[in-house]
This record gives structure tokens, sequence and C-alpha cells, in this order.
């Protein structure tokens, strides 16, 4: 694409809407391009379907009025005096449509794309819940209830947080109608407004679309010049659950990017301790003093590695001014050696990396202060947090560099990538350096995809993770692990979110540090284990030294029962039982099937298998009772306790009717019950 940035331009809107269309079944009917259908406003297209799909275009040069439709089986053409605009139409399967389009002009010069918007009318009947991936805002603001988008909302979306989709879910929580773009690099502002005329309450609709180029919330960008423009639009108005949904949205991108999963890496599902913010060094180690951290790694590593535990995650200040590009000399005084005691144990070390920030004084910050943001508001560009402009090939070579030392010269292993989602300026750079992109995403995503690979390069078992609003399907390739979004106090937000990452496939969901007060009691540190280790690879952010013996107990045997069935639990056929993301879900996986109980208990869990082995982790009442369908045969059966103890005999179960039939009178919250053929 070539380079433009105007900041100052005269603005004529021509608004030209140039198709619209409905979605069907069938093919595009042949026969519509009538003189009834064409308008000098744009081109209509009618299918038997309750909903409309408009895509509205703002170009420079405007053209003309668009000619005749050039319809065919599953295309169709048209044209005016400058441009060709050409549509494809995929049923993916009943209900689901994908549609691709290619914007030129027929002489193949460049022109300027101001706005184009996807649009879909939704009637208000029958809407429950909005669900958006913002990722400006904690994991709650992923779903919006129905009064909140009375008046319409606003969302926002880019290649560094969240993804250009929308969820409108009727009263049974299942999907009424999904929007999303195929391109998810690009910013795009999401809008769910009433169109004129439907303020009735019994008569109202929505036009709920997605935009761009856009800044955070829609402020004005400018045009962007290229010489043709790619896109696709994915409809679902299939009615399931919107974890189903999600995965038919992701599956579409992926398949019209090109993705591969990667290997998984030896340390992929390995637990981790995390030595971050969270946790506060005791008085005779205080922060500041030379080594400290060294002191703290070196001494509880072994501890740690006894429990159960293979990553140790570092937080920024183990590094020099968080830039990442050598040891903090405070936290180490020998880095080097206490990499080798850690290699010596099996243990790898996960380093803080934080790509956006120039703090002043940062060892490398000569080289980097020339690609940092300048805005209108800001024109001074370097401040005491400086924000780097992704567009620049400059950043993204440095950023290589870093990572190429770090993995060749420093033995990283793990990257936590940070802070891309909320150093995102909220205007357009004026900075005098080169921009190699048109927009912040397409710089995000082009500036990820290169230190990835250049640490691949070196090292093809490096792990990459970021908290979920960076952990998006556009970055799900340069990404091995998702984390939950800042909530290391919340077991359901930790739930929440990892349930939200599990649905863009092949995204590891990773725990937020795992934090609980010393005068926490054995249960309830085994109620933080179970929350994690069911659903998350699991993380402890504790002073291990300082635990007590019953919180090490429950912390090794939990960590020993996940470290058996990692792979099934991580890896296994994932479906939440219930529209609450942070509720009961269901794993089935090489004839195994584990099912988690929180917030409440399934009256019923669908299988789709017949597991000869079966666990059930009960979080929410003494006095359990559910059923499992369709299944059969006899089970053996064996209680155990928040220590993962037997307690009680055991005894024999027998499906009945395609039911197994499950109760218990539970001592202890969390418990479990182990059935086995």
């Amino acid at each position: 694409m070539t380079i433009l940035v105007r900041m100052k331009i005269l603005r004529i809107l021509l608004k030209l809407t140039v198709l619209c269309f409905f979605i069907g079944f069938g093919y595009f009917n042949p026969n519509i391009a009538e003189a009834g259908n064409m308008t000098n406003n744009g081109i209509k297209i009618d299918i038997q379907s309750p909903y409309s799909v408009t895509l509205n275009l703002d170009l420079e040069p405007s053209g003309g009025p668009w000619g005749a439709l050039r319809p065919e089986k599953n295309k169709i053409s048209v044209e005016n005096d400058i441009y060709s605009l050409i549509l494809n139409k995929t049923a993916l399967e009943a209900d689901v449509t994908g549609l691709e389009y290619i914007l030129r002009r027929k002489d193949g010069t460049p022109f300027l794309l101001k706005r184009i918007e996807a649009a879909v009318d939704v009637s208000a009947g029958n809407v429950q819940n909005i669900i958006t991936p913002y990722g400006y805002m904690h994991a709650t603001q992923c779903i919006t209830p129905y009064e909140h988008w009375h008046w319409g909302f606003k969302d926002f979306a880019l290649a560094s947080s969240g993804d250009p989709v929308i969820t409108v879910l009727d009263h049974g929580q299942n999907n009424k109608c999904t929007v999303g773009m195929a391109w998810t690099a690009p910013e795009t502002y999401i809008e769910a407004k009433p169109l004129p005329g439907s303020n009735s309450e019994w008569n109202r609709k929505y036009r709920v679309s997605l935009t761009r180029p856009r800044f955070p919330m829609n402020l004005e960008a400018p045009p962007v010049q290229v010489s043709e423009y790619r896109d696709g639009i994915f409809i679902s108005t299939k009615p399931e659950t919107w974890f189903r949904t999600m995965r038919r949205y992701a599956a579409y991108v992926d398949q019209r990017r090109g993705y591969k999963p990667r290997k998984l890496s030896p340390w992929s599902l390995s637990p981790c301790w995390s030595i971050a913010w969270t946790l506060w060094s005791p008085p005779e180690l205080k922060k500041g003093g030379k080594g400290w951290m060294q002191k703290i790694l070196e001494s509880q590593a072994p501890l740690a590695k006894e429990m159960g535990f293979d990553v140790i995650h570092l937080e920024a200040d183990s590094l020099q001014w968080d830039l990442y590009h050598e040891p903090s000399k405070t936290a180490f005084s020998d880095f080097k050696g206490t990499l080798k005691k850690l290699n010596d144990l099996g243990m790898i070390l996960e380093m803080h990396f934080s790509t956006p920030c120039l703090p002043k004084g940062a060892p490398d910050y000569d080289n980097f202060k020339a690609y940092a943001v300048a805005t209108l508001s800001e024109p001074a560009a370097v401040a005491d947090d400086t924000r780097l402009c992704p567009r620049t090939q400059g950043m993204q070579q440095r950023l290589v560099e870093c990572v190429q030392h770090m993995v060749r010269d420093m033995g990283v292993k793990s990257f936590w990538v940070d802070f891309c989602d909320d150093k995102v300026p909220l205007e357009p750079c004026i900075a005098k350096h080169e921009h190699a992109w048109n927009t912040l995403g397409e710089g995000w995503d082009a500036q990820m995809q290169a230190y990835t690979e250049a640490a691949w390069k070196i090292d093809p078992e490096v792990t990459f993770l970021a908290r979920r609003s960076i952990a998006s399907l556009n970055n799900k390739p340069y990404l091995t692990h998702g984390c939950a979004f800042d909530c290391e106090y919340s077991l359901a937000l930790n739930r929440h979110d990892a349930v939200y990452i599990r649905s863009l496939g092949d995204v590891i969901p990773f725990t937020f540090h795992g934090i609980w007060p010393d005068s926490e009691s054995d249960q309830g540190v085994a109620m933080q284990m179970a929350n994690c280790t069911f659903l998350m690879v699991p993380v402890v952010c504790q002073e291990l030294a300082r635990l007590s013996q019953g919180h090490r107990d429950v912390i090794k045997a939990w960590l020993s029962f996940y470290k058996i069935h990692a792979s099934d639990l991580i890896l296994g056929d994932f479906e939440p039982l219930t529209f609450s993301l942070s509720g009961p879900f269901r794993i089935e996986s090489k004839g195994k099937a584990f099912i988690g109980c929180f917030e409440v208990v399934p009256g019923t869990v669908p299988l789709t298998t017949q597991p000869s082995e079966i666990w059930v982790l009960n979080t929410v009442a003494k006095d359990f009772f559910t059923r499992l369908t369709p299944i059969k045969g006899t089970f053996k059966a064996q209680w155990l306790d928040y220590r993962l103890r037997p307690t009680g005999p055991e005894f024999k179960v027998s499906a009945e009717d395609g039911q197994l039939l499950i109760s218990g009178n539970c001592q202890t919250l969390p418990s479990m019950l182990h059935l086995w053929q």
C-alpha cells in the first residue's frame, strides 16, 4: 500500500451505497438486475431472508453512478466510470455466509478510501445481549445487556486489542445475528444505533455496523491510499451458542489468512510460578536491594520445582526500564548464573515485554526516540512514558533486534507481551518519521509478526503470551497463550476470560497471577487451584517460602492432578454448559470427560462421546446432584476431598435410559467425583 497520512483534508462526503443484499441459503438470483433496483446512490439486491447487509463506501474520487449488475451463480460484479466491485459469496453452511469483495480502479491507479462500512439491520425483538470483544476494559464489558444498547452503544477494535465482530443474542442466549470482518488488523469502529423512524418500542430496529478507518472512539481518521481493497464479511444467523458462533468466525478468519497452529513447546502447558508486581518481597529482600530478585529465585526455585512449577514469570522490574534489553543490575547480580541454576532444575524464565513503552533514561533511548508518537494533542512526542509508533519500520527493526538478543544471548524462552492494548494513540501520528503502514492496526500486526518470527527462527520453542485484550483473533498467529485480564483477585473473571480465549481456538488459556492472603484457609487455596487447573494453565503468585505447609500440600496435590491430565484439560473439546462465561463447562478428550461445576450445578450435562473415565469438579453445593447424558454402562465411583484425597467408600453407579445420575453429600468444597469403568 502507498503511504498517505493527511490530518486536514477537505472532506466532501459523497456517500455511495454500492451494495445492499440479503443473506439466504441460496445463490444470488441472476434475474434481479431490474431497473427498479437501480438508483443513483447504489444497488439493491434482494434475496429472501429477514436480514440485509449494506456495504457503504466513501471514496475519492467518487466515480459516477453504478451501472447494471452482472450476476453469476456465486458472484456479482458492478462498476461505474472509475471503479469495479466484485463480490463472491461462500455458503459456509446453513445460515452462515462469507462474503468476500474486491474494490479497485479500472485503470489500476491508487484511490483514497475515506470510509467503508458493513452494516446489518436487526429488529430489537427477542434481543437479550450483545457480545463484543472490547479490549480497553475488563472482561465484564465483553457482554452488554439489552438495556445498555437501548439507545445505541459503541465499541472499538484494532490489531493490538479486540476483534471486529459483534454478536446479537436472543432471549434464549443463542446467536441471533453475528457480523465480523475477515481482515482483523485495521482499526474498526463498532456501533449499534436505532434506525431513524424506528423509535417506537413495538417497531424498534437497530443498525449494527463495522466501520473503518476510525480511531477510538469514532474519531475521524485520515483516508488511506490504496490501489486495491480486499476484505470479507462473516454473517451468521445460525441459532446456536455464542461460543460456537465465535468458533465459526475464528475458523473463517483463519481460513482466509491461511493460519496453521504451531507445534506445542515442551513447557506450553507447564504450571507457572509468578514473581510479579503482585508479589511483594519480604522485608529482608526489599526491592532496590542489590540482587533482590535473584535471591528470591535461587532460594525458592527448588521449592517451586518440587511443588510442580516449571516456568517462572518475571515482571517488569527484572529488566532495565522495562525495555527488555538487559537484565536489571539491581534485580540480578549474576543473571547468567541464575539462568544456569534454573536450567539445571529444568525450569525456564518468562520475561515481561512492553513493546510500545520508551521511558526517559532507558539504555536504548537514543535508538528508539525517533519512533515516538506525536499527535496534535501531544506534539512534543517525548514524555516520561513515551509511546512508540507501530507504523514505523525502524521501530519494528529495533524490536526484532531486541528479541533476537534476548533469545540468542540471554536464553529467554518465553515472553509476556504487554501494554500494546492501552498505549494506543487516540489521534493519528503526525511525527516526521516515515509511516510504512496505513493504519495503526496494520503496523501492530506487521510488528508482532516480525519479532515473533525472528524469535522462532532462532528457537522454534519460544512461547509468547498476552492478556485477553491483546490475545485477540488477529494476534492468534503470533501468540501461543492468552492470559486473563488483570483479575488477580477474581476467580470468576479468570474463568470468564479463559472461556473467551478458548473460543478463538488454538490459543492456550493462562491464569492471571493467582493471589490469596496468608490467612486463607486450606480449602480456600484449594478453590483457587481448582478454579485454574480445570480450565487454564495454572499460575500462582505467592512467596512460596512464606506459605504454610497446608497451602503447599494443596498446591502440590492440584498441580499433580493437572500435570497428569494437562493435555486433555487444555486441548480437549471444550463447551460451556450455560450462557455465563464463568459458569459450568465440559471437556472431552480421548475417552475422558471433565465437568467443571462453577456458579451453578447444571441439571443435565450433555456429552458427545462415551467416556470410560469421568471427573466431576464440584465447587458449588455440598448437596450435589446432576445427570450425564447420553451415556451407557456401569461405573465405579469415588469422592475426593479438597486435597484430592479419597473420602468415603467406593461405590457403583449405572446408567439407565441413557442417563447417569450422580449425587453426593460433599463434606468439603471443592470436591471431586472420579468415575471409571
